[in-house]
Formats: structure tokens, sequence, C-alpha cells
């Protein structure tokens, strides 16, 4: 559902994901001035560390390989991070 400003209101609004209501721009939380990457659990901008969760060595008719799967984890709460611009563009 695409919120409606209110075209004689003189404050910026804002429809980042970090509210689930449009509110005004630059409050304490709102990500409309932040860059990512994002944290996928709280939302919030995070810095990032590596991760392998491929799972490792395994055997194929024979052959010997090893299964590695590198993913950018967020530090706050070690869920996947993103890069996703709509969390900063307005309604």
């Amino acid at each position: 559902m695409k919120m409606l400003r209110n075209v004689n209101s003189t404050s910026d609004h804002c429809c980042c994901k970090a509210f689930d209501i449009e509110h005004d721009e630059g409050i304490d939380g709102c990500l409309s001035n932040e860059e990512g990457p994002f944290c996928g659990s709280c939302g919030q901008p995070s810095e990032t560390e590596t991760e392998d969760v491929g799972f490792g060595p395994g055997e194929f008719w024979g052959s010997k390989y090893s299964d590695i799967q590198i993913i950018d984890v967020s530090i706050c709460c070690g869920d996947l991070v993103f890069r996703d611009p709509s969390l900063t563009l307005e309604c």
C-alpha cells in the first residue's frame, strides 16, 4: 500500500522500513540518510564479516570436493546483510 503525503506539510516525510508508517525524515531510527549494508534481522546499518556456510568436504562418485559458500553476515545480529536501495527511498 502506497502512503500518501500531506501536500500542506512543511517537513519531509520518509517511508523507510525502520518504521511501519510514514514518518518525519531524520527522526531517531530513520534510515533515510544511512548507507548499507543493512542487517537482515534488525534492519539497521551494520558492519559485516564473512562466514563460510558451505557444508565442507564431500565425495561424489569417487571425486572429492569441498563445498565453500562465503556470505556476508552482520556483526550486530549475525544475520544476512542486504544492500537494498529501497530501504532509503521515499514513498
